[in-house]
């Protein structure tokens, strides 16, 4: 896209031009001021070339009027190179009456005085008129004083003024002397002694007082403190010197005749730099503050380059780059200016580093220097109160600053406050410039008031003109460098589309003010400017950048998306940008006149296939500032609906997660709005999401039953256990009963969930039960097992028919097959255990999972009507016998239950555990038996446990007799019998159990239960007659001791009607009784009271 030619920051304006005859090498036709011939040259120039524009003269700007510039209105100062002549025989009202016999050859600028160093060392102050008449006139220009500097009239090396202190300093002939502004007389040495030997000088252009002064002489630097005296601070060895010298606070930039080197004031020492050719440039430092400097170089080819050093001497920034090399430099933020040597001014922004303006002078004018003012010229237009009456209706700066909230039609230029003039320096940087005192006005340069002496002024308003702060020297004409208002720039450029250089102008001239509402306001409303400009140009992620600087109302965005903005966004929101937002085409628009603008030959595909990847990046930009305005704290109740609502729109489009995101959370989407769009798009999901933010559960439910029965499609709907989990937390009976049953009819254990995970009691049982039976026993024992297990229901009806249910599951799970299955892998163990109840508990397919839950359940629960139970399981399966053995020991038919155990199943083990068990209640008759044989022979079993022992022996001993049996069956149960005879020898009555042994056995298999017997009688039957000798011996003993006592004191007798007394316990002492007398208080007392007395005692009897 072609752009126009990019607006010009400066404009130059006439000053001081020499008279005529004063220019001895001046041509009278072709070669007259710099001024006359840079139309023509700087034309030619612009017409030749293609890069940025150059041109010696600027326009007049709008905001200003047509000043005496050089612009295409000509003035007498400003004639093409034909009419020279007769521009110069006119002489206007500011050129110089007397003709010094001179060139200009170094000048500066303060206020409205420009001080001229001519070559013949002579130094002349100029005063300036700053007000014109009208826009069109010319400033008007006076010799103010005029003396003589140099006594062998060599040209002024440098000079600077210094309103603070109201004194010049001059350095001519090796000495800098001080003079005063206003008369430029001579400051008293008895009050300033002038400094000998100098070859450089400089100050701190941070202005203050007192000014800290850097004065270079041959070997070293002295700096100096600036006042009312002239008082030196420190000396800093330096042996080569120094031709230039630059200084910002503590930190000096210095070039001798070699290289570039920092000296630090405060520490005295120096960092060497760089060198240069000096064959090829003369140094040249610039300060641009906060401590950083620029350095000018040259290349090998002869290209100038200019380097920013920082104070510690390390290269910051980028590298700026002229075609030649600079001659003269100055800094007016944020413009660095350089005077090159092919007579050219050029002008880069120093952040950026782009060249922004360029202007060539003719080469029979050379420029020969530049200078930074110490206090800016300010220019002013005096206007007819008529004019002055029109100007006043239009809203001013301020007005449109304090109204930028509302009144959208102004502009940016409009919209800036004007700045009030200050004292600037070389760097242009506030940071560095606090106000320095005004210079006191002299009568050459006119009042302030607009009064010129005539009476012409008395009833004229003045407008700001302008300022100039950059003069340019050429040998007979001093012409100003008009820097055009930031604001008028920024509304150029942004004119001329190009947004980016506007937003970065306008950021660093904001930067310098301080933090205000208006100056937060400008820069919101240039940021959206600049976006919505970009938007127009289809750059939506540029774009995207400024909208979010900018805090841009993003009702204002979406209107322009007109397939995505809610009714609420139809009218323009009122606000910054509602003008221009109103005027601006629909994005839709936008999008198919950039395809046409910039793909004018593309076919039909491809505009369309890249009108629709404009069409994907605008409404990225769109989602992505309207999420993060949806984080952020303006995100106020007025917009929050079209934000939630036109992102839920392009969400449901193109962005699937982030469109759960947003409903998963707190939005504010409008239902109506969005419906029929989530719907076209097919997020059925996405839109029962959004019913359900809104509690309508109805229509949720009936989404996601048309997702679940087929009716529409949705992959991300996760199936009927959202509807389950949906169910259980409603409070609604009747829709919960209703769609209940529609989940039941379609998955009946998914549907019983909804009454079983409820907490708060909403359905009662018996109501669900019966609900419950029409849809199978599936959904039916889930419940009442949740009835039973979870709510701990005590019915014995529940628990029966929870018993019933499991044992339907195992008969509608077991087959002939899977039944002989398992008891073969039982029987084909190879040892006694496991059980087969542990075997089964090992296992893990749905068959042994039913049984082990009924098993389980039956054994637990103790309100289970077993004998209904065995009824229904004997007419079911007769194979159940694991299961029968635990119902018959739960009706205490322990014959049964062994039968079961040693007969059917041939689980040996678990007949002899049941029996150890059941003889120790209340333990489980199914818990594990005895750990060891040792231990069960050694402990005393209950009668119980023998009784049933002897009932197994003689279930095994008769089945093994059996020939029905095959041999290794009655083989098994004939060493299972012999197992038990064993290991209970001990407790078995063995008279019986030989009685039932058959006569076929060997004596070698009762052998092993005959052997101990026999020595246990015997040893026993031994024991017998030892306890009754010892206790024959025994009572022997005790009768003699019986006799001793009865004849050595007699027996006490006790009364049978009035019984002794315990002397301790004073309980009865009755007969009969072991009792003590205590011999030394002749009491009777208990035995078991006369332990531990320390009493002598003696036992007795009655």
């Amino acid at each position: 896209m072609s752009l126009p030619a990019s607006p010009l920051p400066f404009e130059l304006i006439s000053l001081v031009r020499l008279p005529l005859a004063s220019t001895s090498s001046a041509s009278t036709t072709t070669t007259t001021t710099p001024s006359a011939t840079a139309t023509t040259a700087a034309t030619a120039t612009a017409q030749a070339s293609e890069g940025p524009l150059k041109r010696t003269l600027g326009s007049a700007s709008a905001l200003f009027g047509s000043l005496s510039s050089l612009s295409s209105q000509p003035s007498a100062s400003s004639q093409p190179a034909h009419s020279a002549h007769s521009a110069h025989s006119a002489q206007p009202a500011h050129a110089i009456d007397q003709s010094p016999p001179a060139v200009f050859a170094t000048i500066d600028l303060c206020g409205n005085a420009i001080y001229a160093a001519l070559s013949d060392g002579s130094l002349v102050h100029y005063a300036i008129d700053p007000i014109l008449d009208s826009s069109n006139a010319e400033l008007k220009t006076s010799i103010s004083k005029s003396i003589q500097v140099s006594p062998t009239r060599k040209p002024i090396q440098s000079m600077l003024s210094i309103p603070t202190e109201s004194k010049l300093a001059v350095l001519a002939d090796g000495v800098l002397s001080f003079y005063r502004l206003d008369t430029l007389s001579a400051v008293p040495p008895a009050q300033m002694l002038p400094v000998k030997g100098v070859t450089a000088f400089c100050a701190d252009k941070t202005i203050q007082s007192p000014l800290s002064l850097t004065v270079a002489k041959r070997r070293f630097l002295s700096n100096y403190a600036l006042d009312s005296q002239l008082t030196l601070q420190k000396d800093v060895s330096m042996i080569d010197g120094a031709l230039v010298v630059a200084q910002d606070r503590l930190a000096v930039c210095a070039a001798d005749a070699q290289s570039y080197k920092i000296v630090r004031l405060d520490r005295g020492d120096t960092i060497p730099l760089f060198p240069y050719e000096k064959s090829q440039m003369a140094p040249v430092v610039v300060v641009i503050g906060g401590g950083e400097f620029l350095i000018v170089t040259a290349s090998a080819q002869g290209m100038g380059l200019g380097v920013f050093i920082s104070s510690s001497g390390d290269p910051i920034r980028g590298t700026l780059q002229w075609p030649a090399v600079p001659i003269s430099m100055v800094f007016q933020f944020p413009y660095v200016i350089a005077l090159l040597r092919n007579n050219v001014l050029q002008i880069h922004n120093f952040k950026t580093q782009d060249l922004v303006q360029s202007i060539t002078f003719p080469s029979d004018a050379p420029a020969r220097c530049l200078a930074c003012a110490t206090y800016p010229l300010e220019i002013s237009i005096a206007v007819s109160q008529m004019e002055s009456d029109a100007e006043s209706t239009a809203p001013t700066a301020d007005a449109a600053a304090a109204d930028a909230d509302t009144a959208d039609s102004v502009s940016v230029a409009g919209s800036v406050r004007a700045v009030s003039p200050s004292p600037v320096s070389d760097t242009g940087n506030e940071r560095d410039t606090p106000a320095p005192a005004v210079p006191a006005k002299h009568a050459a340069n006119g009042d302030a008031s607009g009064t010129d002496g005539a009476g012409g002024r008395d009833s004229r308003e003045l407008i700001p003109g302008g300022s100039v702060q950059v003069i340019i020297g050429f040998r007979e004409e001093i012409l100003g460098l008009r820097m055009i208002p930031w604001q008028t720039q920024v509304e150029q450029l942004l004119d001329s589309r190009r947004f980016q250089q506007a937003v970065t102008l306008g950021e660093q001239m904001l930067k310098q003010d301080e933090d205000t509402p208006v100056k937060k306001t400008t820069l919101a409303r240039l940021y959206i400017r600049a976006a919505l400009g970009f938007i127009q140009d289809a750059q939506f992620q540029s774009a995207l950048v400024y909208v979010r600087k900018g805090r841009l109302d993003p009702r204002a965005l979406v209107h322009l998306f007109h397939d995505l903005r809610p009714a609420s966004c139809v009218a323009v929101p009122d606000g910054n940008a509602t003008r221009w937002i109103a005027k601006m085409p629909s994005i839709s628009d936008i999008v198919a006149s950039a395809v046409a603008r910039d793909h004018p030959d593309a076919d039909a595909d491809m505009a369309a296939s890249v009108q629709t990847a404009l069409a994907i990046e605008a409404k990225d930009m769109l989602a992505s500032y309207l999420a993060e305005y949806r984080r952020s704290k303006l995100f106020r109740p007025e917009n929050r609906e079209a934000v939630d609502t036109t992102l839920l729109k392009m969400y449901a489009e193109s962005n699937v997660p982030a469109m759960y995101d947003l409903l998963s959370g707190s939005h504010y989407c409008d239902v109506d709005e969005c419906t029929p769009v989530l719907a076209s798009h097919g997020r059925h999901f996405g839109l029962s999401l959004l019913f359900k933010s809104r509690g309508m559960y109805k229509d949720v439910l009936d989404v996601w039953t048309r997702i679940a029965g087929g009716e529409v499609v949705d992959t991300d709907f996760a199936g009927m256990q959202l509807i389950v989990e949906l169910l259980v937390e409603l409070d609604d009976q009747a829709l919960v009963w209703r769609y209940a049953e529609w989940v039941l009819r379609r998955d009946p254990l998914r549907g019983v969930k909804v009454f079983t995970e409820r907490t708060d009691g909403m359905f009662e049982s018996t109501q669900v039960l019966q609900l419950l039976e029409s849809y199978g026993s599936r959904a039916l024992k889930v419940y009442i097992e949740h009835l039973v297990r979870e709510r701990g229901s005590l019915d014995g009806a529940l628990h029966t028919r929870l018993a019933i249910l499991y044992m339907d599951t195992i008969v509608q799970l077991a087959t002939d097959e899977t039944m002989g299955d398992m008891e073969k892998r039982f029987r084909d163990r190879r040892t006694r255990r496991p059980t087969f109840l542990a075997l089964m508990r090992d296992l893990r397919d749905p068959l042994t999972l039913a049984r082990l839950a009924f098993i389980d359940f039956v054994q637990s629960s103790a309100y289970v009507d077993v004998a209904d139970v065995v009824s229904r399981l004997t007419d079911e399966r007769g194979d159940l016998h694991i299961e029968r053995a635990i119902l018959l020991s739960r009706m205490g038919d322990h014959e049964g239950v062994l039968d079961v155990y040693a007969l059917r199943l041939g689980d040996f083990d678990a007949a002899e555990s049941y029996c150890l068990a059941a003889g120790h209640e209340p333990r489980d008759a199914h818990a594990p038996a005895l750990a060891s044989t040792s231990a069960k022979a050694s402990t005393l079993l209950p009668s119980l446990t023998v009784t049933l022992l002897h009932r197994l022996i003689s279930m095994y001993i008769k089945a093994s007799s059996s020939t029905l049996l095959p041999p290794d069956r009655r083989s098994a149960l004939a060493n299972e019998t012999a197992y038990l005879l064993t290991t209970y020898a001990a407790s078995l009555n063995a008279v019986r159990i030989l009685a039932e042994i058959p006569d076929t056995w060997g004596l070698a298999m009762v052998s092993p239960f005959v052997l101990p017997v026999v020595a246990a009688n015997l040893h026993a039957r031994r024991q017998q007659y030892l306890v009754r000798a010892l206790a024959r011996g025994e009572n022997l003993q005790v009768r003699s001791k019986a006799i001793d006592a009865m004849t050595t004191r007699p027996p006490i007798m006790l009364s049978k009607t009035a019984p002794a007394l315990c002397g301790l316990c004073q309980r009865p002492v009755r007969d009969p009784t072991l009792f003590v007398w205590r011999a030394s208080t002749g009491d009777v007392v208990h035995y078991q009271c006369s332990t531990g007395s320390a009493a002598h005692a003696s036992v007795g009897h009655v």
